[in-house]
């Protein structure tokens, strides 16, 4: 009705957070790996000469968005923050957004809140040679 669907209102963000993992949302956002404390990124909200955000794990184990070149202030995001101030976006529609493009966008199985665990796609590589003897 208000552009989400009704199954997200249930769903806890933990719930979510099992599924795709908050490292996953915010490299989905950012085009970029993640690499916590060191590195520092381009904010996706302003233009950004000078990199001056970098991600933070927070209390609880929640990894964080944090800017300090905004000029509002620093402040700090979390996934679904994030998410919600990129594109523009209610905190339900955040989740529903998250259950139903993110997870399908990097190939996470769609959420079925009723699975039990998703495991992320493996990538085997192997290199052929001559055979000696």
């Amino acid at each position: 009705m208000y552009g989400y669907s009704d199954a997200s209102i249930d769903v806890s963000i933990d719930d979510i957070l099992k599924k795709v993992p908050q490292e996953r949302i915010f490299e989905y956002i950012i085009k970029q790996k993640i690499v916590l404390n060191t590195k520092a990124y381009y904010s996706p909200f302003r233009i950004d000469n000078k990199p001056s955000c970098r991600f933070i794990m927070g209390s609880n184990s929640k990894l964080l968005f944090e800017d300090f070149g905004d000029p509002r202030g620093h402040y700090l995001k979390d996934c679904f923050s994030m998410v919600m101030a990129v594109y523009e976006l209610s905190f339900l529609q955040a989740k529903d957004f998250i259950i139903n493009k993110i997870a399908n966008e990097i190939d996470l199985t769609p959420m079925n809140l009723s699975c039990g665990y998703i495991r992320d796609r493996t990538d085997i590589y192997y290199n052929s040679r001559e055979f000696d003897k």
